[in-house]
């Protein structure tokens, strides 16, 4: 109670003093790491604290190769103003970005679309906006895309890569 407290406490500050977005992490909520019982029982009451005090836009972000887009999209529902959208490594869990749009594109905002792990670190300049391209291309029709790594970037991600991982989401970027 007190660590769910302190977070929706640390969100609630963070928006007084100007801030748009949390990005709350829920990251057992991937079934290799609990079944979605195990998770619905010892996880997601705690998230749903934080859902039910606070009032800042959030996309959970799901850690893990098998997220829960159902129990996401179950939030968004139940707490409209905040859970906005999911944050997951697309390139890298299932589903995949393309899977993600078809199955969940009409309920969540989707967040993700760049590989972090492999092609923003050490992929060309080349594969970098081959990978962007095709991100918008996919996730794009309809709206519903926020392009973003799927978790932080590495500190030893090249400069450049990321100068051309920008430079491709404007190009390839804009409805």
């Amino acid at each position: 109670k007190v660590i769910e407290q302190t977070i929706a406490d640390f969100i609630n500050q963070c928006q007084k003093n100007g801030a748009h977005y949390a990005g709350y992490l829920v990251t057992r909520a991937s079934k290799e790491i609990t079944t979605e019982e195990q998770y619905r029982e010892f996880g997601a009451p705690s998230d749903e604290f934080v859902f039910q005090h606070t009032s800042l836009q959030n996309f959970p972000h799901i850690c893990g190769v098998e997220p829960m887009f159902d129990l996401v999209a179950e939030w968004a529902k139940k707490y409209p103003k905040v859970v906005k959208g999911i944050s997951w490594w697309s390139e890298g869990a299932k589903p995949n970005l393309k899977e993600a749009k078809e199955g969940w594109g009409k309920d969540l905002c989707l967040m993700s679309g760049i590989d972090h792990t492999n092609t923003l670190v050490t992929g060309s300049q080349a594969d970098i906006e081959a990978e962007i391209k095709r991100a918008c291309e996919v996730a794009m029709p309809g709206s519903g895309l926020i392009l973003a790594p799927g978790c932080e970037i590495a500190p030893h991600t090249p400069v450049e890569n990321m100068k051309a991982g920008l430079r491709a989401a404007r190009k390839y970027g804009k409805y």
